[in-house]
């Protein structure tokens, strides 16, 4: 039985509770882990709701670079060695992710270039995983150059972030798709 707007808003408060207790780069690796499910909903054959999905994963994404750019990014140029640079190479991929969630946003669901754009951003996405997840990656750099508490800090911030991102905006009634923000910030409802 499907859940409404009222009840998926609770739980995701009742989450935001546990959520609140966790480790910044917990819910960053959660993130992640969240995205891949969704490309492996997109692969697989027995998938029927895809255009739902596309919507989905293009809100994940976006929500995710737009938090770690507001969170995340600030704090390596303060905290580890050479933060400047990796911060700004870490943006510059977000952008170009961005500009290619633009461009799903506005293809058939179900086209052969939608396809190949999919495969493309789960490629980008494994890569930028490893290069924040991996051995000596930008969360064990920030894991080493912040204290635990000051990574426990963060974790609220990118929780209430969320919940700003994602809540705020529900579906209307009459079951019109909800208003999201895309990844240039622009409010859509949902494929266009």
């Amino acid at each position: 039985m499907p859940i409404g707007d009222r009840e998926l808003s609770q739980t995701v408060r009742e989450d935001d509770t546990v959520a609140r207790n966790v480790n910044a780069l917990v819910l960053l690796s959660n993130d992640h882990r969240a995205a891949e499910e969704l490309f492996s909903r997109l692969k697989s054959q027995r998938h029927f709701n895809r255009e739902e999905t596309i919507d989905r994963l293009i809100q994940e994404l976006t929500v995710h670079a737009q938090i770690e750019e507001e969170f995340v990014y600030p704090a390596v140029r303060r905290n580890v060695e050479g933060g400047r640079r990796l911060a700004n190479h870490a943006e510059e991929e977000h952008q170009q992710v961005k500009e290619m969630l633009d461009e799903l946003g506005q293809m058939d669901p179900d086209s052969r270039e939608a396809e190949d754009l999919i495969e493309e951003l789960h490629q980008n996405m494994q890569a930028h995983v490893a290069e924040e997840e991996g051995p000596d990656g930008l969360f064990d750099q920030l894991r080493a150059s912040m204290d635990d508490d000051a990574l426990a800090e963060l974790g609220p911030q990118i929780s209430d972030a969320r919940i700003s991102m994602t809540v705020k905006n529900p579906a209307p009634e009459g079951g019109a798709k909800p208003t999201r923000k895309d990844a240039g910030g622009n409010m859509f409802a949902g494929r266009r």
